[in-house]
């Protein structure tokens, strides 16, 4: 493990360069880093993943960390970390991190794989729920239209738990062009939806490669999603209520996938 260096004033460069990188997504692509926070999604870190910079406070136990070959080890006071952390209560231990790029060519597609589509998703919370809920799965790779949320904000990376750093992501592709790859790989397309023409999740067939679209958490999905999907697909809900979190519903959809895979 390299040395660390201690750090304790706020107007330092690298201080002002953390606290951008929190706040600005621009400044984030440009970098090309992202911020890992808390020290199971830091230990967590896969080795094809580099590691620019670990940030630690004072009073956290560098025992802990596990990772290694960072460029550099940072130490800062408590209170400097807390105003660097993205956390009411951080943990104490970052670390910046360099983006992967993943592009559709690059995915490639098996017969039998579980892929998912993600429609113009607005709520960071959410996406890092489902990115997170898709590893645990077995979801082979997720797709984000140009319209979702951005996915290296630091609530959607502190959501995912990690998961972020270990299933293919792929970003800023149309709707039309995810849609080719999948029917290019004989991938079966679901959506969800609430007309007469869906079936109940549970009635779907989901043995074969497939391919699950989730919408906007407002809007649903979107009518050209609707109309190239081949199956429709929805919740029951004999409560009062008229439609679940965008989270849940995949959540939901994919554990579906999964029963009927694993009986």
């Amino acid at each position: 493990m390299v040395n660390s260096k201690f750090i304790s004033s706020a107007s330092n460069p690298i201080i002002k360069n953390i606290q951008v990188l929190q706040a600005k997504k621009n400044e984030r692509k440009k970098q090309g880093l992202f911020l890992v926070e808390g020290i199971r999604s830091v230990n967590e870190i896969p080795e094809h993943y580099e590691i620019d910079t670990i940030v630690m406070s004072d009073l956290f136990d560098e025992a802990e960390l596990k990772v290694a070959g960072t460029k550099q080890n940072l130490v800062v006071p408590s209170e400097l970390f807390k105003t660097m952390s993205g956390t009411e209560t951080p943990q104490g231990i970052m670390a910046l991190v360099k983006m992967k790029e993943f592009t559709l060519n690059k995915i490639e597609a098996k017969s039998d794989g579980f892929y998912l589509l993600l429609e113009n998703l607005q709520d960071p919370g959410n996406l890092g729920t489902i990115i997170r809920t898709a590893y645990g799965f077995g979801v082979e790779a997720i797709f984000l239209t140009k319209g979702c949320v951005d996915l290296y904000s630091p609530k959607t990376v502190r959501s995912t738990m990690g998961a972020l750093l270990h299933v293919p992501i792929v970003v800023g592709e149309s709707l039309e062009n995810y849609i080719s790859w999948a029917r290019a790989n004989n991938l079966t397309l679901y959506t969800t939806a609430l007309d007469e023409t869906a079936c109940k999740v549970a009635e779907a067939d989901f043995a074969k490669g497939n391919m699950l679209i989730i919408g906007n958490e407002g809007n649903g999905v979107s009518n050209e999603a609707l109309e190239l999907a081949d199956q429709k697909v929805y919740i029951p809900m004999p409560g009062g209520l008229e439609s679940l979190n965008a989270s849940i519903a995949a959540s939901i959809c994919m554990y579906e996938v999964m029963r009927q895979r694993t009986q």
